[in-house]
């Protein structure tokens, strides 16, 4: 459950970003993550190249998993501010997250999913498609069919 906890308020976070549309966009203070990678690094500000290499999926903008402080890179400037507003009102969960020991980490706010075929059977469709570590392949075929 406290796995489950963690996504939740990561996902409250994730849920602002897609309504404010910055979840593929870097706001000042952002954390980013590499593509394919854990590596990590804090983005002050956008220059071409990092709106270049964001563009094609080579990094992406990252949300809290919450817990006690680590090592971790914790966001500043306006992407902190974001996230303080978007969690302050489950302070009792992020205590207990960090009661626990959990280390806060961080987690891109996207999911590529790689080399996406379909079959169409009868009345059965087929899905076959690769994910990073940690990707849920439910979160794709929600947004697959979301629209549908």
């Amino acid at each position: 459950w406290l796995s489950a906890a963690r996504s939740w308020l990561f996902n409250k976070v994730l849920a602002v970003r897609v309504s404010e549309g910055t979840w593929n966009r870097l706001l000042p203070g952002d954390v980013m993550q590499l593509a394919g990678g854990r590596g990590q690094f804090p983005a002050e500000a956008e220059d071409d190249e990092l709106a270049s290499r964001l563009r094609n999926q080579k990094v992406h903008v990252t949300g809290p998993l919450y817990g006690k402080a680590s090592r971790a890179l914790q966001p500043g400037s306006a992407a902190a501010e974001l996230e303080q507003a978007v969690l302050s009102a489950e302070q009792s969960w992020l205590d207990g997250l960090r009661r626990f020991g959990l280390e806060a980490d961080r987690r891109s706010l996207r999911l590529s999913v790689d080399d996406l075929q379909w079959q169409l059977h009868k009345d059965e469709l087929e899905l076959c498609f690769g994910l990073v570590s940690g990707g849920y392949a439910t979160a794709v075929a929600r947004e697959l069919f979301q629209s549908v």
